[in-house]
């Protein structure tokens, strides 16, 4: 129960309602709806009510607690990486235009308040407002959540699907450069194996292995098993390029031997 000096007493009863609601949708318990209503306030709006803070500061200290998360996230997830492969991933997770995405997946662009002049004209939908709201909801959290949860709600949330977009970002469809290759020169299609996966729900860790005419081509990692397949994919077909004609001891089926039968 908010207390009567809490900052959100103002405002409409329908509002804190919403705000609970995308609270229980994502799990979250906090003991006020203030600091989550400031986080999702825009300066637009705050500036046509006077008195009502804006996300800025927020947004700051989000910035702040992400990027610490971030880079704890990677250094436990790729343990053998370089400092400089951790860096470049870490500047994708956080950067505006994928905090922006995950924003728009947690549904924040239905909840950001907006003066009239920026909400007339799209400002829910644009990166910069959106990946702030992000921001200044982790800085909102990080006080009213354990920092465990806060934690978990962030890699679930921002990082994990934030790193299945940077193995796509990196890794084009191999899946199907490979099948046009292999059926063109051999007439048969690519078989994917999972060979294994590891870590919990929400920090998977799946091995593909891809088979050409019966032999194992390619393995590939990633945090979902299309994204595996896709770099066990890509790895077969840098493999089988460099092969003008052939594909050596592959158990290709012999066509012309079916049609005799």
């Amino acid at each position: 129960m908010e207390s009567s000096g809490d900052r959100l007493a103002p405002l409409e009863k329908e509002w804190a309602a919403r705000l609970r609601a995308f609270l229980g949708l994502h799990g979250l318990q906090v003991s006020s709806l203030s600091r989550v209503s400031q986080s999702l306030t825009h300066r637009s709006y705050a500036f046509e009510h006077d008195g009502i803070p804006d996300n800025e500061r927020l947004e700051f200290l989000g910035d702040a607690v992400l990027g610490c998360l971030a880079a704890d996230f990677l250094f436990r997830r790729f343990p053998d990486e370089a400092e400089g492969d951790l860096s470049r991933k870490k500047s994708f997770l956080v950067s505006r235009r994928e905090l922006w995405r995950r924003g728009r997946d947690l549904g924040l662009s239905n909840l950001i308040l907006l003066g009239r002049g920026e909400e007339s004209s799209g400002g829910a939908q644009r990166v910069s407002v959106l990946g702030s709201a992000l921001e200044a909801l982790v800085g909102a959290l990080y006080f009213d959540l354990p920092f465990e949860l806060l934690r978990i709600f962030v890699e679930e949330k921002v990082l994990v699907p934030g790193l299945v977009s940077l193995e796509q970002h990196s890794h084009p469809d191999y899946k199907s450069r490979l099948q046009e290759l292999v059926q063109k020169r051999w007439q048969v299609i690519p078989e994917y194996r999972k060979a294994r996966e590891a870590g919990p729900a929400h920090e998977k860790n799946f091995v593909v292995e891809v088979y050409v005419g019966g032999r194992h081509l390619g393995t590939g990692t990633g945090a979902r098993i299309k994204t595996a397949e896709n770099q066990s994919a890509r790895q077969a077909y840098d493999a089988l390029i460099r092969i003008p004609d052939s594909l050596p001891q592959c158990d290709v089926p012999d066509k012309s031997a079916e049609g005799k039968a």
